[in-house]
């Protein structure tokens, strides 16, 4: 073989590899849920811990109502827990990580393209029942992952999850720093 050849080759494989361990991977840790004032509760089930640009990571979470009486909650974009981002912690706005559900298709008040979010500032307001829960997943995206380690769970315009009212009560309890995430990136090498 000649020089040329090798030197050929050698760049070609460099180059191929190089690709490969270009595309990041990363894993959700266990979620941390702190307690809720109020009569609600938040779960979150981890149910894909990979997470990867062609095979997102999976949060399943659950509101529930603890409460003998119908209490109100109040987000935007999608009932109940609106648009969603893992937030790095002690970080600006700017490292949000969109979380994805498959609701934001289902609705005209929430656009989202691989380059942007847009998102509908109209009130949305239900009720949850006594005993009542709603669960919803929510999917990771490799490709939107900004910054690795710890996470609040925040909106993805503002940092509230939600708020909530009991039933008959004019006032609003806005609900924040409700759980952490960690995102850890993993080594593509062995």
């Amino acid at each position: 073989m000649k020089r040329r050849e090798v030197l050929t080759l050698a760049s070609a494989s460099v180059l191929g590899t190089a690709g490969c361990l270009g595309r990041t991977e990363y894993e959700l840790g266990s979620p941390s849920v702190a307690s809720i004032d109020g009569p609600l509760t938040l779960a979150i089930e981890v149910t894909d811990r990979r997470v990867t640009v062609d095979s997102p990571g999976e949060l399943v979470l659950t509101i529930s109502n603890e409460s003998d009486r119908a209490v109100q909650v109040r987000n935007t974009g999608v009932w109940p827990l609106g648009l969603l981002a893992l937030s790095p912690q002690g970080s600006d706005q700017m490292q949000r990580s969109l979380l994805l559900t498959d609701a934001y298709t289902d609705t005209d008040r929430v656009e989202v393209t691989p380059r942007s979010v847009e998102g509908s500032n109209e009130e949305l307001v239900d009720s949850l029942n006594p005993s009542q829960s709603v669960t919803v997943p929510y999917r990771l995206d490799g490709a939107r992952v900004r910054r690795t380690g710890v996470h609040d769970l925040q909106g993805y315009f503002e940092p509230p999850l939600l708020s909530v009212r009991g039933q008959g009560s004019e006032d609003w309890t806005t609900v924040t720093d409700a759980a952490t995430v960690e995102i850890a990136e993993l080594s593509l090498l062995p």
